[in-house]
């Protein structure tokens, strides 16, 4: 059962948020973006459209997650009725709801979805930093923004480097685990692998769990990982790609962080979460601000409940975060997530480490 402080918790940080500016340091090139960007929001999106048509019995569940995972992996793929330019946001959802329903499916299906969620194999270039490997795409359909121009690819490179120092170094959250000796070979190294595609309109990014490591004791829940975004961000609303481009890599990253903790967290509290901390990271793009009525506007329902027909709570919900961050302890996201390893509830990692600080 959910302890009674996380309905009227939410509550009160929806009615008393207030953003003091973050200390991070990614600040230096943004805008009030989401505010700009939020008329483009979900009216409709590929993901809305296929569900359209199971709930009116025109496809089977089979189909549907085939043409989910289609939507998500090889957009040109996706057959046009179902093609939508509304903003998705995350596709790591999506990630989970696939992963999720494969037991279930037929084996022809299962392996078609293998094949077209594999790693990218688009990319004929790559650089590295500190931590990372980037891989993009110099010619064709993904080919990167403005090449031969490499300010936006090397804008890639800085902006993962910032993540992995606001996140991993002074937040606390716990490093992806190194992929080079996963059976797919990785991406080539043991360094944490981003891949620059031209993904479905709408869709920012998203971070694909891949193979399962030895986590604490007893614990098989940590995963090694990958991310992909946008290789122009263009139709998102914003006059600089650079924006979106930077709340995605600090945004999918926390996924990959929360995924060497525990693969298998609620999905709600991976999007609040990965939600806060893009602003962390990026203050000035406030690109959250844009998913906060799909939060405000339900403030009676619990905070884990992502209603339909948009399905953009999720992402509104980092106000509860912003609320635990900001009034009880700058340090107590990260901390969440370090009792997730071993407290396998979200809620009660929650009101344990709440209680611990006098507050539950």
């Amino acid at each position: 059962m959910k302890p009674l402080w996380i309905g009227l918790a939410a509550m009160v940080a929806a009615a008393l948020l207030s953003l003091a500016p973050s200390p991070c340091a990614g600040d230096e090139g943004g805008a009030a973006g989401g505010a700009q960007a939020a008329e483009l929001r979900a009216p409709d999106t590929a993901r809305l459209a296929i569900e359209r048509a199971r709930n009116e019995g025109r496809i089977t569940l089979e189909e549907e997650i085939l043409l989910k995972a289609y939507s998500l992996y090889a957009p040109e793929r996706l057959p046009e009725e179902y093609r939508r330019t509304g903003i998705e946001k995350c596709g790591t959802p999506l990630v989970k709801e696939i992963e999720e329903a494969l037991p279930g499916l037929p084996a022809e299906t299962v392996a078609e979805i293998e094949r077209v969620r594999a790693r990218p194999d688009s990319c004929d270039g790559y650089i590295e930093t500190t931590h990372f490997r980037i891989h993009y795409a110099t010619t064709g359909p993904h080919k990167i923004l403005g090449w031969p121009d490499t300010a936006y690819r090397d804008a890639i490179g800085v902006s993962a480097e910032l993540s992995w120092t606001e996140e991993v170094t002074n937040m606390g959250f716990r490093q992806p685990p190194s992929d080079g000796s996963d059976p797919d070979g990785g991406g080539g190294n043991g360094l944490y692998d981003i891949y620059v595609q031209a993904l479905a309109s709408g869709l920012y990014g998203y971070c694909q769990g891949s193979y399962t490591v030895p986590g604490p004791p007893g614990l098989t829940y940590d995963a090694t990982s990958y991310v992909v975004i946008d290789n122009d961000y263009a139709g998102f609303g914003y006059p600089d790609p650079t924006d979106p481009m930077k709340v995605t890599v600090a945004h999918e990253f926390c996924h990959a962080c929360q995924m060497a903790s525990n693969v298998q967290a609620e999905t709600w509290y991976m999007e609040c979460t990965s939600t806060w901390c893009e602003d962390m990271v990026y203050d000035a793009v406030n690109d959250y601000v844009a998913y906060l009525p799909y939060f405000l506007d339900y403030p009676y329902l619990s905070i884990e409940v992502n209603p339909p027909p948009y399905y953009l709570r999720w992402y509104g919900s980092c106000v509860w975060n912003f609320f635990i961050s900001e009034f009880v302890d700058s340090e107590i996201v990260p901390t969440v997530w370090t009792r997730l390893e071993t407290t396998l509830d979200e809620f009660l990692a929650l009101d344990e480490r709440l209680t611990a600080e006098g507050r539950s």
